[in-house]
């Protein structure tokens, strides 16, 4: 993220895609809302500037207000989520 918090690709972050293991892929904490953040704690985050050196500046599915709202589905496999 930049000064004027707009979401960059870091050139010097050399891609591995991994993926998440099995745990992290059927928790709803794993997957991050692409929006304005609504959480105070992060808003707070980003604006003393401290969301640079934190990746956890997002609010996750699991913080919804409205519980239930999401699901996880894995395909046979176990290794993708649709």
């Amino acid at each position: 993220m930049t000064i004027s918090l707009v979401l960059l690709t870091n050139l010097q972050f050399k891609l591995i895609i991994i993926g998440l293991n099995s745990d992290k892929l059927s928790n709803l904490k794993s997957f991050m809302h692409f929006r304005k953040v609504q959480n105070t704690d992060k808003k707070d985050l980003i604006e003393r500037d401290e969301a640079f050196t934190n990746f956890n500046f997002l609010d996750d599915l699991n913080s919804d207000p409205i519980k239930n709202s999401w699901s996880i589905q894995l395909d046979n496999t176990k290794t993708l989520v649709r």
